[in-house]
């Protein structure tokens, strides 16, 4: 029969397994929205005429017509906006990890340290396998996860 601590040890890594995977997933992939605007103007001239006609009679009973013509010109000046957005979406690729190892025995902690490296890489999602050694003669595989 399997005690209760094996059961909440296989529970705990259960439980950071499913975290680590879930990390992993909403994070992996990365999306960069660029953007471009196109401006357009497009300006036309219009002419307004504004005719003043003032008659003006003399005292000595001759008539005068004066036109004035007012002329203006404005401008009207259209602008057009074209935006256009892509998304790029890029996934990250797998990470190998280098580590330099330093141990010392429980033993005897004030005795010679030993040495040694560790590699390990991500093989699926953020769970890694890797290997690692120490200057005693010591060797060994690790599986983790990353989040």
């Amino acid at each position: 029969m399997i005690s209760n601590k094996i059961i909440l040890l296989l529970a705990l890594i259960l439980a950071l397994t499913f975290f680590a995977l879930g990390r992993y997933t909403s994070t992996q992939a990365k999306t960069v929205t660029q953007t471009q605007t196109k401006v357009d103007e497009t300006t036309h001239d219009t002419v307004k005429t504004h005719e003043t006609v003032t008659e003006k009679k003399s005292k000595d009973g001759t008539d005068t017509i004066v036109t004035v013509i007012d002329t203006a010109a404005q401008a009207n000046t259209k602008i057009d906006l074209d935006t256009q957005s892509k998304s790029i979406i890029t996934k990250a690729s797998p990470r190998t990890n280098i580590s330099a190892l330093a141990a010392t025995s429980i033993h005897n902690p004030f005795g010679p340290p030993q040495y040694g490296l560790s590699v390990n890489r991500e093989v699926l999602g953020p769970i890694t396998i890797g290997a690692f050694g120490l200057t005693g003669g010591t060797f060994g595989i690790s599986i983790g996860l990353n989040f």
